[in-house]
């Protein structure tokens, strides 16, 4: 994709790590609007999120995601331009800085130059110098002199850039954030309120567990999905289905969703009530169309009054 600030900054590049600060942005960006404007809106029209329903709702944004990505690399896709081979006329300066400037921005040119594999071959092969890429091989036969002629060496065309801006990822990290802020910082706060108080380290360390697990199960999935006969996340991604895989992923985020309401809907909640004096440091759970909302660290004249819904989180 086309790493360049347009229409703002044309001359400006991004590198591609960069947009991972799209999603720590957009979780703390998020979070004060979360916490100031949306679930008191909800408060304030009578159907307060619970802990549940915002984990549920986490998971439908990260399902959105991946839709999302999925959509954009179909586009993306159908906006590439065609390959083009690397010019065997060394003096052919114009097509080399088309290319220079229109290249894919994950490879490096000199892999597909004849002549940078022509050098290379020149000075002894693969008895002294690594060969520049996998890109260039030798099809024929080299002459007397130890010299490889360019009709002998066959080069993969060159990988153009889509000119379909890298800022359209934007989105999909921001709704990757939204899942976070709905998910993740409130399986905190779950874990702890329906853990026992002498086991609520261990439950925390769970809940971090299911990140490492999630993180690692990315492995086996890649490998399945290139176990084919087409490879869906090849090093060239044009050369695979990569929409092919996010949609994949939305399929897994829709199917868990669906067993997680299943759940949420039979799952009892843990009511712990401890305290001295007028604080409680838990108090009971309400159960609302089959959700709970929990309390926490409520004033008992709190539970006793009538707008106790309204200060549950």
């Amino acid at each position: 994709m086309d790493l360049s600030l347009k229409p703002f900054l044309p001359s400006t590049k991004i590198a591609v790590s960069t947009l991972n600060l799209f999603d720590t942005l957009g979780i703390i960006l998020l979070v004060p609007f979360f916490d100031r404007i949306v679930y008191p809106f909800f408060l304030r029209h009578g159907h307060p999120l619970s802990q549940l329903q915002r984990f549920g709702a986490g998971f439908i944004f990260a399902a959105l995601a991946m839709v999302a990505a999925g959509v954009l690399e179909i586009y993306r896709k159908s906006q590439a331009p065609s390959e083009s081979p690397y010019p065997t006329n060394s003096t052919d300066t114009s097509t080399i800085s088309f290319l220079e400037q229109h290249i894919s921005a994950c490879k490096n040119l000199d892999d597909f130059n004849p002549f940078a594999y022509q050098t290379w071959f020149a000075a002894g092969g693969s008895c002294s110098t690594t060969p520049p890429s996998a890109a260039c091989v030798q099809i024929g036969p080299s002459l007397s002199d130890g010299t490889l002629p360019l009709a002998s060496i066959l080069c993969e065309d060159v990988p153009l850039v889509s000119p379909v801006s890298v800022i359209w990822q934007v989105p999909q990290f921001l709704l990757i954030g939204i899942s976070e802020i709905l998910a993740s910082i409130t399986s905190y706060a779950f874990f702890y309120a329906q853990a026992p108080p002498n086991m609520r380290t261990f439950a925390a360390s769970l809940n971090l567990l299911t990140t490492a697990l999630g993180t690692w199960l990315c492995i086996p999935l890649v490998a399945l999905a290139n176990s084919g006969d087409v490879e869906w996340v090849p090093s060239d991604v044009n050369e695979g289905i990569l929409a092919a895989f996010f949609f994949f992923w939305a399929g897994i985020m829709i199917c868990m969703t669906a067993g997680f309401v299943l759940q949420a809907r039979r799952y009892t909640p843990v009511v712990l009530v401890s305290g001295e004096g007028s604080e409680l440091e838990w108090c009971a759970c309400l159960l609302q169309g089959g959700w709970i909302l929990l309390c926490i660290k409520m004033e008992k004249r709190v539970i006793e009054n009538a707008a106790y819904e309204k200060h549950c989180i």
